[in-house]
């Protein structure tokens, strides 16, 4: 029998499959705090016993690492990378484990429904843990933040025309609080109210107690799809990676904020922008794990938004990028006309 050669490598292909046991092998080292055992040069024995893992496999894991670049090997010791120092090594303060869980949480559960949503059908009701599903969805927004996009929103607001004469903001989709903190410590006489989904207020109001900020912040549980926001309160309102989730209703989520806020108030949202990112594979599957979960996408243009600002009375537009690599883009509109409906409020 004679078989011709195929006139194609089929190997990238092949390696789309293979390569996902690199996902589940990092997420593995974290969750074993692998990086922890590992913040001096040890031998793979030394590794074993700190673990309590067999050599056969570990060593197949510790070699995979060093192929990925984050551990270095030197004759017959391991130590973390630079990059796993930062960020893996669990007491770092750029530690983004948390993060990881919860991207592994949400990629989970869309693989779980993948089949099933793109026949249309509806997304299925995955069981999980529910204190860990709080937990990382509080955690691992704080820990991407850390990474540059709170540091560089933060300076963004401190500059904004009249930021020191602020009194009041509202924090929507605020989290854990680090946003709402740092601007505090930029303006003394600045309170704050975070809202967040009800199920996660309490453990922000933990947060908050810990970090000493409980006599300036208060929480409000707060669910954008049906809770109204109070009236005329906040010179300035945060919404972070937030509005992408209300694309297809983006102008009227955008009427129900202004009317939080006071004339001449401030409206300040980060986003994913397609126009900072280009269409590679990460992206593309980024905004595919979104659309599985019931999301219209993750991501939000800067001309889709100025639109749906201006036509709610929005106008002074201002936007920077933040983040590595410039990932995000931060957008600030100044209500200058009440919306019609909200006058006589």
């Amino acid at each position: 029998m004679s078989i011709p050669k195929p006139t194609h490598n089929f190997e990238p292909v092949e390696n789309l499959v293979t390569d996902a046991i690199m996902s589940k092998a990092l997420m593995e080292s974290v969750r074993m705090k692998l990086y922890d055992a590992l913040t001096g040069s040890v031998t793979l024995s030394e590794v074993c016993t700190n673990t309590k893992t067999a050599e056969r496999p570990m060593e197949a894991l510790l070699d995979l690492l060093v192929a990925a670049n984050l551990l270095t090997k030197t004759g017959e010791k391991y130590a973390n990378a630079p990059v796993a120092t930062e960020f893996l090594v669990s007491s770092s303060q750029f530690y983004q484990g948390d993060l990881l869980a919860l991207h592994e949480e949400f990629n989970e559960r869309a693989i779980f429904a993948f089949g099933a949503r793109l026949r249309g059908k509806a997304l299925s009701d995955v069981s999980a843990d529910q204190r860990g599903a709080c937990l990382n969805a509080l955690l691992g927004p704080a820990q991407f933040a850390i990474r540059g996009c709170l540091q560089d929103t933060v300076e963004f607001v401190s500059r904004l025309p009249g930021f020191e004469s602020m009194r009041s903001m509202a924090d929507v989709g605020g989290n854990r609080g680090h946003y709402t903190m740092a601007l505090l410590d930029l303006n003394q006489a600045l309170t704050a109210t975070i809202m967040d989904l009800p199920r996660i207020t309490p453990l922000i109001e933990t947060a908050c107690r810990e970090s000493g900020y409980a006599d300036r912040v208060s929480v409000a549980g707060l669910d954008l799809r049906y809770d109204e926001l109070p009236a005329k309160v906040y010179d300035l309102v945060l919404v972070s990676h937030v509005l992408h989730m209300f694309f297809d209703n983006l102008s009227d989520v955008i009427r129900r904020i202004a009317g939080a806020l006071k004339p001449g108030g401030w409206l300040v949202s980060q986003n994913m922008n397609t126009e900072i990112h280009s269409p590679t594979t990460r992206t593309r599957v980024r905004e595919l794990v979104t659309r599985l979960m019931g999301y219209p996408t993750h991501f939000l243009e800067s001309k889709t938004l100025e639109a749906a600002l201006k036509a709610n009375g929005f106008t002074n537009f201002r936007t920077a990028s933040t983040g590595p690599d410039s990932m995000n883009i931060v957008c600030a509109a100044q209500l200058i006309d009440c919306p019609s409906d909200l006058r006589s409020q």
